[in-house]
């Protein structure tokens, strides 16, 4: 019965540690806020003037692309799982965006997307779903399906 009993605990829990990524990450995601460590300055994406679209499309090979202030970018993930991620090569397009605090966003977006390890969750929101990404450093970063709203840039 003991063999039993920990036959179960080891499928469970081998189970619970290697499911496969949730579907829904695959797709484009608008960057609503941005904090690459808790010491940081948090970007509200809204709050930016000039104001600006950054986006991250994930693939389901777990390659990403995706838009700063003014620089593209791409990069992987080399491990998704349906919690956690960890990232691959980065590489950016590397101009002057001409605005201090769009160079300054983008250093935070990007630090992010470059951090060690990371974990996710996606939820819904009104008639969307939001993709909420934590680093160990206490940064984070949320994005939602849907392009900011108007109201959103005038706050």
């Amino acid at each position: 019965m003991k063999h039993l009993f920990l036959l179960a605990s080891i499928m469970c829990s081998a189970n619970c540690f290697s499911q496969d990524p949730n579907p829904q990450l695959f797709q484009t995601w608008y960057l609503r806020f941005v904090q690459s460590n808790d010491l940081a300055t948090l970007y509200n994406v809204s709050a930016i003037t000039p104001s600006v679209t950054p986006t991250l499309t994930i693939t389901n090979t777990f390659d990403f692309t995706g838009v700063g202030a003014c620089n593209t970018f791409n990069g992987g993930f080399t491990s998704v799982t349906n919690y956690s991620w960890q990232p691959a090569p980065f590489s950016e397009s590397g101009l002057d965006c001409g605005t201090t605090i769009h160079n300054q966003f983008e250093d935070s977006y990007f630090s992010f997307l470059q951090s060690s390890l990371g974990y996710y969750q996606i939820y819904p929101e009104g008639s969307g779903i939001v993709l909420r990404m934590d680093n160990p450093l206490l940064g984070s970063a949320i994005f939602q399906n849907f392009p900011l709203k108007t109201a959103e840039f005038i706050l």
